[in-house]
């Protein structure tokens, strides 16, 4: 009797702490009272760590083997907000509105919303992880034009074995990023390895090697801007193994290498240098800098920071964006806190700068517009369980000239442009699938909104079917 009488107790003590547990944690994750930061940040590791995610996948069997070249994610991990009807190419909904609800993502490919009278005309230019290509869309979902070229032609000396030794660092059957001249040429980097230059028809100009990866940006003298990468022995970061060291490194316009400019070595020139150490070090990619934006001097009147040739980036697995003074190769600014595993922050002509939060908005994603000097948010979008907005890795966010912000939602393969009121006014869904079932979508890593006026000098003598202002 008396032992059933202490079991009894044992069990009711048990249920007890279960719920107290219960409760504390629902507390914690809802006022981040303590310890939410050390566990969300133990939680984050684990989700970027390569170990669990193949844990993850192994358990719940989302993995197909073997994976199709390219960068592609499983639709059932899409959160593809929809409204009523079936959409499709250059359908208007602007009379019926968004009602509350999902449905599969499967049947909805190509351009689903687009209100005349609210988007931004123009051009988009899309690079999508399918295949080592770009195309120029207009805003129903014509293809324009396309180019495309095969990594092993632009880097014919390429040792196949060194990709597979190094594939963490290398991604080559897809363009992460390109860039559009207004002649037709076309700037594309080969994920961690190197950047072309293809004239209109896709006839190879010249090739680097420079390990660029995720980001350019074309400065207007000419030069262009790209984040690079190389493994490299750092014994205070890890006595073992290489680790990912990251750079920005300029290119003249033949594509010749001027100078690289090591990340790490730009903080720890500066009194930033102990933001390197307020997360857990993520082997082997330590920063994983993602952005690169060269400032034009606009703004210098309100701070030194915003002088001309200063560059923003975005170092992801320390959720900081920075801006480094490339002449004495040292950070003269940081900013974190209201963000995690940012991607795109882009300081705009308003002196505000843009960014794309990825995980740090309660399990969403999003969008936020601030003043850097006084950490003001003026306009933000937001993912809600409603609308479903969340990628975990990549995406970006560009504003437009009508004032509207052009989004890019890259796990869901998603882009759309969103006015200031939230309203939609265009939709894109990218159209390539693969799998047994089609149960793969090709991420979509950027897409751009250029003026009709940027192209139509090459356009105009292609049979592409453009329409042009008289």
């Amino acid at each position: 009797m008396v032992r059933n009488s202490s079991v009894s107790r044992t069990v009711l003590l048990v249920v007890l702490l279960g719920m107290a547990g219960f409760v504390y944690g629902f507390l914690c994750a809802e006022t981040r009272i303590p310890p939410y930061e050390p566990v969300h940040r133990a939680y984050d590791w684990c989700q970027r760590h390569f170990v669990f995610r193949r844990i993850r996948d192994l358990v719940t069997g989302r993995r197909v083997e073997p994976l199709p070249d390219g960068s592609w994610q499983f639709l059932d991990n899409a959160n593809w907000y929809a409204g009523p009807g079936d959409g499709g190419p250059g359908t208007d909904f602007s009379g019926v509105g968004y009602l509350s609800g999902y449905r599969p993502p499967g049947d909805l490919k190509g351009v689903s919303v687009f209100k005349r009278a609210c988007a931004q005309p123009g051009l988009n230019l899309i690079t999508s992880g399918h295949a080592q290509e770009a195309v120029l869309m207009d805003m129903e979902g014509k293809i324009i034009h396309r180019w495309a070229y095969d990594f092993a032609d632009a880097f014919p000396d390429h040792d196949e074995a060194e990709d597979r030794k190094e594939a963490h660092i290398y991604s080559t059957d897809f363009w992460r990023r390109t860039y559009l001249y207004p002649n037709g040429d076309l700037l594309a980097i080969y994920d961690g390895y190197g950047i072309i230059k293809l004239d209109r028809d896709s006839r190879l100009i010249w090739a680097s090697d420079c390990g660029a990866h995720h980001d350019l940006f074309v400065n207007t003298d000419g030069l262009i801007y790209v984040l690079s990468r190389q493994p490299r022995k750092i014994p205070r970061f890890s006595q073992s193994r290489p680790v990912i060291e990251g750079f920005i490194t300029v290119l003249d316009e033949d594509g010749t290498v001027l100078r690289s400019v090591s990340v790490i070595d730009a903080f720890e020139r500066s009194p930033y240098a102990l933001l390197l150490r307020r997360k857990p070090i993520v082997l082997p990619d330590l920063l994983h800098t993602n952005t690169v934006q060269v400032l034009d001097g606009s703004h210098e009147d309100r701070s030194g920071i915003f002088r001309r040739g200063h560059v923003l980036i975005s170092p992801r697995n320390i959720d900081v964006i920075a801006i480094v003074n490339l002449a004495e190769e040292r950070v003269v600014w940081a900013l974190t806190g209201q963000w995690a595993a940012q991607h795109e922050p882009t300081l705009l002509p308003n002196g505000n700068i843009l960014l794309f939060d990825n995980q740090g908005h309660y399990g969403m994603s999003k969008i936020i517009e601030f003043d850097p000097l006084t950490q003001e948010i003026v306009w933000a979008y937001e993912g809600t369980p409603e609308n479903g907005f969340y990628t975990e890795t990549s995406g970006t966010t560009h504003r437009l000239p009508n004032g509207n912000t052009l989004i890019v939602e890259s796990n869901s393969g998603r882009a759309f442009e969103v006015a200031v009121d939230g309203e939609i006014a265009w939709e894109y869904f990218n159209p390539e699938r693969a799998g047994e079932k089609g149960e793969l979508i090709a991420t979509l890593f950027d897409v751009v909104r250029l003026e009709t006026e940027h192209v139509t000098p090459w356009l105009t003598g292609l049979k592409t079917g453009l329409k042009t202002a008289p």
